[in-house]
């Protein structure tokens, strides 16, 4: 009794006004939903408040499934959570991408920020599939929801990551303690099709923590930020028991120069051997944890590693 006990449902086709519209419950621009919904409260407008439901419009959404999309860009969703009728839609593509139903793109899950702790959601940050890590400003008012930089025809991301580092995980972000504004710490790669099963011929890719200072600095890239590196891999016995580690470089972070820092899933001049990064991190007493996994090499093999 599923269709009895559901509270609504959004889809790539709407039902219920113009879709893609204020007020409709679809879009064709919503495309394989792998994006997970962030919950929180926001200003609608002057001393209105709703609770909402936050979510990328996912990937392929331009599949001719009967609703299709028509850009191939990506797209935040903004839905009201007790009636499930779209509040606002965001598109946030970087022209220099020339996302295209050719070249389509897609935004993967958000993740909510409030910044002065009044209980109410301040932005937005989410990755899309060309490696753009967006913010949006959702504060005062739905008619002013939209990138925090750029406009709303040519928005631009707070960060550009390196050509061929989608990020398809959930960005965690959590407060600069010294120097104010936000952290905010994301990975890139992604576990979706049939060649990210591969160790040869990838793309190395990172990890990044990017300080928004909350200035209209943007978009950032890696040259803004301090590199740190893996060293030597080597192994250490306790109880009988091996266990391999890493090193990883201590390089200080000049805040007055830089915004962050990143560092490459690659170790000396070997090869990156497919590394990557799928899944969400931890921000837990002042450290970022986060799981990389490194393809399998044979069908008859235990599939992949993680560090």
């Amino acid at each position: 009794n599923a269709d009895a006990i559901s509270l609504w449902e959004f889809t790539d086709t709407a039902t219920v006004g113009t879709a893609g519209s204020a007020g409709s419950n679809g879009d064709p621009e919503l495309g394989y939903t792998f994006s997970r919904p962030a919950i929180g409260k926001v200003q609608t407008d002057t001393s209105i408040y709703k609770w909402v439901a936050v979510f990328g419009n996912g990937y392929n959404a331009t599949e001719a499934d009967g609703s299709a999309s028509t850009t191939g860009k990506p797209y935040l969703y903004i839905v009201d959570l007790e009636t499930g009728l779209l509040l606002k839609r965001i598109m946030l593509s970087y022209n220099s991408d020339t996302d295209s139903t050719s070249s389509p793109n897609g935004l993967s899950s958000p993740e909510l920020a409030d910044i002065n702790g009044d209980y109410v959601m301040d932005y937005a940050y989410a990755g899309d599939l060309k490696g753009n890590l967006w913010k949006i400003d959702l504060r005062t008012s739905t008619s002013n929801w939209a990138s925090a930089f750029g406009s709303e025809s040519t928005p631009k991301p707070l960060f550009k990551a390196a050509t061929g580092q989608p990020i398809s995980t959930q960005p965690v972000v959590g407060p600069h303690v010294n120097a104010g504004g936000m952290m905010v710490y994301f990975g890139t790669g992604k576990y979706l099709e049939e060649n990210d099963n591969k160790q040869t011929g990838q793309t190395t890719q990172s990890f990044y923590a990017v300080w928004d200072d909350l200035s209209n600095t943007a978009p950032l890239d890696s040259s803004n930020l301090q590199s740190q590196t893996i060293g030597n891999q080597s192994y250490f016995t306790v109880a009988g028991k091996q266990y391999e580690t890493r090193q990883i470089s201590r390089n200080t972070v000049n805040w007055s120069t830089k915004r962050g820092w990143y560092i490459n899933f690659i170790f000396g001049a070997s090869s990156n051997y497919g590394e990557l990064m799928a899944v969400k991190p931890v921000l837990r007493g002042g450290r970022i944890i986060f799981v990389t996994w490194v393809p399998g090499v044979g069908a008859c093999q235990t599939e992949g590693s993680s560090w």
